[in-house]
């Protein structure tokens, strides 16, 4: 009977250990293949590239094609950290990945490519949180057709945010704003605002998307201008069309003068497609 016992003890250890293989086998399969895409996002061909780590975009895989939304979150995160500005038609990519090691793959090439050109990899802490993405579909582009047969809600919220002065960010909104809307007169309004009220010097921008969208690229700003240790203000401001002035300009008394010509309204920088890296880095399912 000793050896009988003996004999089942050590088929039931190996079966114990095979068990334990396999199992850690099939978590470093999982973890190689996400339920959602994984991406990274580096900054545009600059003297300093702002690179991040890989990460779980928590997107889904059947459901999601570009990361339209994450890019312009992280070009908002620089912004507010590192005063960041690009004349760049994309400024950053975040391209996805169904697997770690292609992710892996096109980082590492990038950042050889960027070292090559002499330029300073900057690696940066930030992720797109996971608790975002369930709303990825909302923020994609205006009017596009989605998975389920659903369309893109079109801008319909505005928001403006300030240079840094004398290390303090100054921003409002998001504001409820029907088109159409002149966002010049956006610019003019928080520009001559802060000046009259905070003395601030420098420039303001303002933009659209919807509520939840608009939300976000707020707080990324302002998230990268906590994390640099700026003073951040929210005015509470809101464009007032009866209080709009405009520029003083010397008196013409030309009574054929054409109508003046008024600014063209800026059009929202929420467009922006993946700019590819150098290879095409999603890979086929």
């Amino acid at each position: 009977m000793r050896p009988r016992n003996f004999s089942a003890r050590v088929v039931l250890i190996f079966c114990v250990l095979m068990l334990s293989v396999l199992s850690i086998h099939f978590s470093d399969n999982a973890a190689a293949r996400s339920t959602g895409y994984l991406s990274y996002c580096a900054s545009s061909d600059q003297s300093a590239v702002y690179v991040t780590k890989i990460f779980d975009t928590g997107l889904n895989l059947n459901l999601t094609f570009d990361s339209y939304a994450i890019q312009n979150e992280y070009n908002e995160y620089l912004k507010g950290r590192f005063g960041f500005k690009s004349n760049a038609s994309y400024p950053v990519n975040c391209p996805l990945f169904e697997t770690m090691s292609t992710a892996q793959s096109s980082k590492r090439d990038y950042e050889l490519q960027m070292r090559q050109g002499n330029k300073q990899i900057v690696e940066v802490e930030w992720t797109y949180p996971p608790e975002r993405a369930g709303a990825i579909v909302s923020v994609g582009r205006p009017g596009q057709h989605i998975a389920g047969g659903g369309v893109t809600p079109q801008p319909d919220h505005t928001f403006c945010i300030s240079d840094t002065y004398q290390n303090t960010v100054y921003f409002t909104g998001p504001v409820a704003t029907p088109p159409p809307v002149a966002m010049y007169s956006w610019v003019n309004g928080f520009t001559d605002f802060l000046k009259g009220k905070y003395s601030f010097q420098g420039r303001v921008y303002c933009n659209m998307g919807t509520s939840a969208s608009a939300q976000r690229l707020i707080n990324a700003h302002v998230d990268g201008s906590r994390v640099a240790g700026k003073r951040v203000v929210e005015t509470g401001w809101k464009y007032d069309a009866s209080q709009a002035t405009l520029p003083s300009r010397p008196a013409v008394q030309d009574e054929d003068r054409e109508p003046a010509q008024r600014p063209v309204a800026q059009p929202p920088n929420l467009q922006a497609r993946d700019f590819a890296i150098k290879e095409n880095p999603r890979a086929t399912a």
